[in-house]
């Protein structure tokens, strides 16, 4: 096995691939995020069972500046020199690009962190990944050398 691993974390998948990369980076090699939940602000948190963090909620009622949320760990993931590569679609309307992808990249990128960013100007949240015959961009990400 390799000794880190590459992490892949569409919607969900990218709350937890975050927040694990920050607490866990010596184990992570690089972040595939796709359509990534990375906080419950917006539309997300009032129309959306979030779990059990709806036992949990910021006493301040902020999830955007909340600690917890992934949005607010890019900076600890940027330190650690782990390489992302981000895909979302602009018009997705179940996770906001504001609030999510786009809070994320520019608090990464201060951080000094390697970021690739693809917005696809036309899609939703769903089709997750590339059309197919499109996939060589991630496919070549986690092709390239370790960091």
């Amino acid at each position: 096995f390799a000794p880190k691993a590459n992490l892949v974390g569409m919607s969900w998948g990218g709350f937890f691939s975050v927040r694990y990369a920050a607490a866990n980076p010596e184990c992570v090699s690089k972040i595939y995020l796709d359509a990534p939940l990375l906080t419950f602000s917006g539309e997300f948190g009032k129309n959306r069972g979030i779990g059990p963090w709806e036992e949990m909620p910021p006493a301040n009622g902020d999830w955007f500046a909340d600690a917890r949320m992934p949005v607010n760990m890019a900076a600890d993931v940027a330190k650690a020199g782990i390489p992302i590569f981000l895909l979302y679609g602009a018009r997705d309307q179940t996770v906001s690009p504001q609030l999510n992808c786009e809070a994320f990249t520019e608090r990464f990128k201060a951080a000094g962190g390697n970021i690739k960013v693809k917005q696809r100007k036309l899609f939703d949240h769903h089709p997750h990944g590339e059309d197919p015959g499109k996939t060589k961009a991630i496919a070549d990400f986690f092709a390239g050398s370790a960091r």
